[in-house]
């Protein structure tokens, strides 16, 4: 599986959101995790001693058909949701609902058309974790699963499939551009190294980067 950031300007605040294909998703303070946890900035001690609160191997969020699941892999200060420790049982996952890692980190779930974006609360970066199975849409309409700005309503369909990204269209006269070249309606165009995403109507620009997991 290749991970990729999707970076954008909303309000005049930089957002970055870890897109994450795939069934199954582990969580954890280690590189080996399809996410790594820690709290920023890292340069601070304080927070470079709470970020040990995290384990090396946290969580496991999985998706069967369109339910997502939850289940702590032995972590050492455990994962609950909404309050209710998590343990090594699976529980299932709603809109809304808040995870607490370690008791040191928040995550709010928002369900986006049987898609799953967390969002950290009250930490720096601005940083999601969106995972979706197959293809998801990305854009300035508010029916997209990552909403952009309410503005022109452009739409995108970003698709992982064969360890690769696409986007396409998802709307006639989108005007959106990758590296500075229309593509066009409907057409998949593939996404490489740090493509420039642009929907010039509105001056969005996104970056998508791509990145291996990294495994010992």
């Amino acid at each position: 599986m290749t991970n990729a950031y999707l970076r954008f300007k909303k309000q005049n605040i930089s957002h970055k959101i870890l897109l994450l294909p795939g069934s199954t998703v582990e969580f954890g303070r280690d590189k080996s995790n399809d996410v790594k946890l820690a709290l920023y900035p890292l340069e601070e001690i304080s927070f470079q001693w709470a970020t040990t609160d995290i384990s090396r191997k946290h969580f496991v969020i999985e998706r069967k058909n369109s339910q997502y699941t939850i289940k702590d892999d032995g972590s050492t200060n455990g994962t609950s949701v909404d309050c209710l420790a998590v343990l090594n049982r699976e529980r299932s996952l709603d809109d809304k609902q808040i995870l607490d890692v370690g008791g040191v980190l928040d995550l709010e779930i928002s369900m986006r058309k049987n898609n799953m974006l967390l969002k950290r609360i009250g930490n720096t970066p601005q940083e999601s974790y969106f995972l979706f199975y197959e293809d998801f849409t990305v854009g300035t309409s508010p029916e997209s699963c990552i909403f952009i700005e309410k503005s022109v309503r452009n739409q995108a369909t970003i698709t992982y499939k064969n360890d690769q990204y696409f986007i396409k269209p998802s709307e006639e006269n989108s005007n959106i551009y990758v590296n500075d070249k229309l593509i066009e309606y409907k057409k998949e165009t593939p996404l490489n190294q740090e493509a420039k995403i642009s929907m010039t109507n509105n001056n969005v620009f996104f970056e998508i980067i791509l990145e291996k997991k990294n495994t010992f």
